[in-house]
C-alpha cells in the first residue's frame, strides 16, 4: 500500500454519551437507550461512553462496565463504539482496557492517571506500559490538561513510535498544538488519527487535517455536527459551525458538564434526569434563563430535520 493510501482507523465525527441519572443516583437506562437509538439513526461515525461529560469519575468500576456492555448491546454494530478506559491509578486503567477489549470496543480512550500531577516523563512511561499490555484493542491518548496531566509535544512525539497507540483526542482548546500534532503525525505516522475534542472547533480543524472529533454535542446533536461535515468545503457548513460555536459557547456559561446536559434537554428531545453535583435554587434560576437562549438559538436557527 502506497503511503498515500494510509488512513486512520479512527476518523469522523463521534459523540460522546452524556449519562441520564435516577434521583438516586442510578442510570437511567430506559433513557438511554432511547438516546443511543436516536445517535444509531444518524450519520455520525460512532458513540464514546465513558468520557468526560459521561461524567464517567462518579461511576464505579461496576457502573462503567456495565454501561459500556448496555450501549454496546442497544448500539448493536450499527455504529463504532470507544469505550473511556481513564481512572486515578495505571491498575485501573488496564482493567478497564481489558473490559473495553473483551466487550469487543473499536477502541478506548485513555487520559493519564487524575488528581495527582504527573511529569511529562511519568505520562509518558504511563502510555508506554498500558501500550504493551496485551490485545489489539486501538488506545486513543486523551489531552486534557483542565482536568488531568497534559500530554506536551514532546510526549506525543514519543507516542507515535508506540503502534498501540493509535491516536490522540485533544481538549486543550490549543489550536496551535492540535496544528503541530497534524504536522508531526503527517511526516512520522499517517496511520495515527489527530482528534478535537471541542465541538467549536470541528470546521477548521478537520479542514485543517485533524481527522475527526470526539464531542459531546456530536450525541445530543449528532445530525447538526454531521452536516458540518457534509460542507467543510462551502460556505453552508461555516454557517453551521457557527450555529454549534454559539450553543457550546452557552453551555460553556453553565458548571460543567450541566451545561452540556442542559443544552440536550434545550430540544425538549432528551432528559438527563438528576445532576449529582449541588447546584443552588439561584444558580439553577440563572441556568434556566441560559437555557431559554439555547432553546431560541435551536428554534432560529435553519436547521431542517436536525434537532
Amino acid at each position: 500500500m502506497s503511503d498515500e493510501n494510509i488512513q486512520p482507523k479512527i476518523r469522523g465525527a463521534y459523540g460522546i454519551v452524556l449519562t441520564p441519572f435516577y434521583d438516586d443516583g442510578k442510570i437511567d437506562y430506559f433513557q438511554l437507550e432511547k438516546q443511543l437509538n436516536a445517535v444509531c439513526n444518524s450519520p455520525i461515525a460512532g458513540v464514546v461512553v465513558n468520557g468526560s461529560t459521561s461524567e464517567f469519575t462518579y461511576l464505579s468500576f461496576e457502573q462503567s462496565t456495565e454501561l459500556a456492555a448496555f450501549a454496546k448491546k442497544i448500539i448493536n454494530g450499527r455504529k463504532k463504539l470507544i469505550c473511556g478506559a481513564t481512572a486515578a491509578n495505571c491498575l485501573e486503567t488496564k482493567k478497564l482496557l481489558r473490559f473495553a477489549e473483551a466487550l469487543g470496543a473499536d477502541g478506548a480512550l485513555t487520559a493519564p492517571p487524575y488528581y495527582f500531577p504527573l511529569s511529562d516523563d511519568d505520562v509518558l512511561d504511563f502510555y508506554t506500559e498500558i501500550a504493551r499490555e496485551k490485545g489489539d484493542l486501538p488506545i486513543i491518548a486523551y489531552n486534557i490538561p483542565q482536568c488531568t496531566s497534559g500530554i506536551s509535544m514532546n510526549v506525543f512525539k514519543k507516542l507515535l513510535n508506540l503502534s498501540r497507540i493509535q491516536g490522540i483526542k485533544n481538549s486543550s482548546g490549543n489550536i496551535l498544538q492540535i496544528m503541530q500534532q497534524i504536522t508531526f503525525r503527517n511526516e512520522i505516522r499517517k496511520d495515527f488519527s489527530v482528534l478535537t475534542g471541542s465541538d467549536e472547533s470541528i470546521y477548521p480543524l478537520v479542514n485543517s487535517g485533524a481527522d475527526g472529533s470526539f464531542t459531546a454535542i456530536g450525541y445530543l446533536y449528532p445530525r447538526l455536527i454531521s452536516a458540518v461535515y457534509a460542507n467543510l468545503k462551502n460556505e453552508k457548513g461555516l454557517k453551521y459551525q457557527e450555529t454549534v460555536v454559539k450553543l457550546a459557547y452557552l453551555a460553556g456559561s453553565i458548571s460543567y458538564p450541566l451545561g452540556y446536559r442542559m443544552l440536550g434537554e434545550a430540544s425538549g428531545n432528551m432528559s438527563f434526569g438528576r445532576y449529582l453535583q449541588s447546584v443552588s435554587k439561584e444558580r439553577m434560576a440563572i441556568y434556566e434563563k441560559v437555557k431559554n437562549e439555547m432553546k431560541r438559538i435551536l428554534n432560529d436557527a435553519e436547521l431542517g430535520g436536525m434537532i
